[in-house]
Order: structure tokens, then sequence, then C-alpha cells
């Protein structure tokens, strides 16, 4: 076999197991499923080691399928951290549903609304100009898709370590919440009665 082959496609491989698979991993670990276009990418990668092993493959053909197969491993490193940035995003949605009512500046002393808007803020940004940089510099596009899935595992761990005082916000939310509708329980039962109490009187000058 072409020496040139041997080293190129190691690397390729090395690749594959070192980078790739760990991403796959997690992406099975938070999504419970392999996306499709992942398969395929994969599916198109391995194909293209597979030619040069025919037996009338050229220097030149073969050069070209390994230049194929590397840029294979490009795209499906990118789509890896494209998943999982989405599988993120979609968690910080879920959380952001959960406490739309809640008044999230009072938990840690205040510090933590802040640093959550930061986060979430500088993730979004650096995805947007991840998108930009695809069809322009691959490289950095991974560099920028990589810290952004970066910044949402910061926010992933900040909700996870104010769990509890998120908990509480919440128990004082739903306790204003029942508060709130006691009184006007309670304003509308006087009303009631106070209705009742001057309709009698008034009833009661009419009578003889």
């Amino acid at each position: 076999m072409n020496p040139q082959f041997e080293k190129v496609s190691a690397e390729l491989f090395s690749q594959y197991n070192n980078n790739v698979k760990p991403l796959i991993a997690e992406i099975e670990a938070r999504g419970e499923v392999m996306p499709q276009p992942l398969f395929n990418e994969i599916r198109a990668f391995t194909d293209h080691i597979a030619r040069c092993y025919r037996e009338d493959i050229t220097e030149e053909c073969m050069c070209d399928e390994l230049g194929k197969a590397s840029r294979h491993i490009v795209r499906i490193t990118l789509d890896c951290f494209k998943c999982l940035n989405i599988l993120l995003f979609k968690e910080i949605e879920g959380f952001e549903h959960r406490t739309r009512n809640i008044n999230l500046k009072v938990i840690d002393n205040g510090e933590f609304y802040p640093m959550y808007k930061q986060l979430r803020r500088e993730a979004v940004e650096t995805v947007k100009r991840a998108k930009l940089e695809e069809s322009l510099d691959s490289q950095k596009a991974l560099h920028l898709y990589d810290k952004a899935f970066n910044k949402y595992v910061e926010i992933e761990n900040l909700l996870k370590s104010s769990t509890e005082e998120v908990k509480w916000a919440k128990l004082q939310f739903s306790a204003r919440r029942m508060g709130k509708i006691a009184l006007w329980l309670l304003a509308a039962l006087l009303s009631g009665l106070l209705s009742l109490f001057i309709s009698c009187d008034f009833l009661q000058t009419l009578l003889p």
C-alpha cells in the first residue's frame, strides 16, 4: 500500500477516533438519537477511504479521494457541534419557558441573572459568527462552534448550580400568586356580603 495513503488515512482515522467519536457519544447521551445527516457524512467518509483500495487507482485519484475524506471529517465535526449547540439551546429555551414568570434577578443575590444573560448572548453571537464562516473558513467555523458549545456548557453548569435557588424562587412566585388569588376571593366575598347587607337594609326600609 502507498506510504502516503497509510500516513494520511491514519491521521484521518485518528481525528475520527479522538475528535468525532466523543462528540457523537455526547450527542447520543443528550439527544438519545443519532441525526441522519451524521450517518450520511460518516458513510461518505468511509466510502472515499474504501475507494483508495481499488487495485487500479492512480496516485492522483488517491489524493483526490483522501482530500474528499478529509473534508467529510471536517463536515462531520462541524455537524456534531451544530447538533450539540441546538440540543443545549433547546435546554435553555426550556428553562426560560419554565421560569418565564419568575424573577430570576433575585437568585444568588442578583449575580445569577447578569451572568446567565451574558453567557447566553456570547453563545448565540458566536454561533452566528460560525455560520458566516462556514463557507469561508471551515477551520475558523469549527473553532467558533467549539467555543459556542463551551459557552452553552457553562450555562448548563450555571443552571445546575442554581437549581435549588430557582426552585425557591418558583415557590415564592407560587406563594405570591396564591396570595393574590386569596385576596381577590376575599375582596369578592366581602363585596358580595356588603352588597347583600345593603340590599337587605334597603328592603327593610320598604317594608311596613
